[in-house]
């Protein structure tokens, strides 16, 4: 009779013990997290910068993100631009800096410009912005 008493009492304790390990567990990690030293997201700083926020078709324009992250130089950004009807460059190569050149779309209307940053440690920021496509000048309808 002594021994099942033991194992209920034992199993309470283990039950206790762990449920308290848990819980320093969780709180150690928080503070890890938070701790000065670690590991900070990037943030875009006044959203996706367009030379002009109106474009020809086929026109090409420079858009720049300004991007702080209080890790760099120890931490490395990295850019991932989409365009949903224009190209971003020659879209060879979508992981860019923080400028590239956009190429309008050959048809009026409006695109979106996407932009995603994250740094190494998978910390990551996004915006986008709209812009808009009017025909060239002179190649309108009469």
């Amino acid at each position: 009779m002594r021994k099942s008493k033991q194992k209920k009492i034992s199993v309470e304790r283990w039950v206790i013990l762990s449920s308290s390990v848990m819980a320093v567990a969780g709180w150690a990690l928080l503070i890890i997290a938070n701790w000065p030293g670690g590991n900070e997201p990037p943030v875009i700083q006044d959203g996706i910068r367009l030379s002009r926020p109106v474009v020809s078709v086929g026109e090409m324009v420079p858009v720049r993100v300004i991007v702080k992250d209080p890790d760099v130089p120890d931490d490395e950004i990295r850019y991932f631009w989409t365009a949903h009807s224009g190209k971003i460059g020659e879209q060879l190569d979508r992981f860019q800096g923080p400028e590239v050149i956009y190429v309008a779309p050959d048809r009026p209307g409006i695109d979106v410009i996407s932009v995603m940053v994250y740094d190494r440690k998978g910390e990551t920021d996004k915006d986008f912005c709209i812009i808009t496509i009017k025909e060239a000048e002179g190649l309108g309808s009469p």
